[in-house]
């Protein structure tokens, strides 16, 4: 899911992602194969980030185009927990740049560094996981913006959930609007594997940047 939640991996505990993703808009498609997720945790608050993907962009008309995505690293300190506190909650401050300059001649991904401050909290609330996340992203040599989110996961038993989330991003003058709408669902094959997947799209954007699918299918190692 994009929200993100305030949970660490638990000291020197690795949580691994590798996924493949696709966003559609009218005549193209958009893939991260692979797409790759590194977290580790340092004490039982504190969590480093990694992200990073091989970008593959299909056009009508066109030939396809290959090439590295953008960098992500990132550190997220949980500073208050449901146990203790009532509801949990961090900040993740992160940066994103970009890995290759073809990529950016060739518009695989937008030229600029992003510094991404959102901040994120969770609570229980009967048998569901309520999550929220919102930040300011500043950008150099790109707009600035808002990012918004919130999320609701059911527990169907030990080893199955289903998720739902509303996500925006936003223009930090509020000059268009965006709202993505996913649902998706994690599985637990063993104690370290599990699968995860999710689908949605854009209920709201501007016209020429409208998705008309997002998907994500991937596994969760952890270790």
């Amino acid at each position: 899911m994009i929200t993100d939640d305030p949970e660490t991996p638990g000291n020197r505990q690795w949580e691994i992602n590798v996924a493949g993703t696709l966003e559609r808009n009218s005549g193209e498609n958009l893939w991260e194969i692979p797409a790759l997720d590194l977290n580790y945790g340092v004490g039982d608050h504190i969590q480093l980030k990694l992200e990073g993907a091989w970008l593959v962009r299909q056009r009508t008309g066109s030939k396809t185009q290959d090439g590295a995505g953008d960098a992500l690293a990132g550190v997220k300190w949980r500073f208050l927990d449901e146990e203790r506190n009532g509801v949990s909650m961090s900040i993740y401050p992160q940066v994103e740049w970009n890995l290759s300059s073809s990529s950016v001649h060739r518009s695989l991904v937008e030229r600029g560094t992003h510094f991404i401050l959102p901040a994120e909290i969770a609570r229980k609330v009967g048998p569901f996981e309520l999550d929220a996340e919102a930040g300011y992203v500043i950008g150099i040599n790109t707009g600035d913006e808002w990012l918004l989110g919130v999320l609701a996961a059911w527990p169907i038993n030990k080893r199955f959930e289903i998720m739902a989330e509303l996500h925006s991003d936003l223009p930090s003058d509020f000059s268009s609007s965006q709202l993505t709408a996913n649902i998706g669902t994690r599985l637990k094959l063993t104690e370290h594997v599990t699968i995860m997947a999710s689908v949605g799209h854009d209920l709201l954007s501007e016209p020429e940047d409208h998705r008309g699918l997002i998907s994500y299918a991937g596994f969760q190692f952890t270790f």
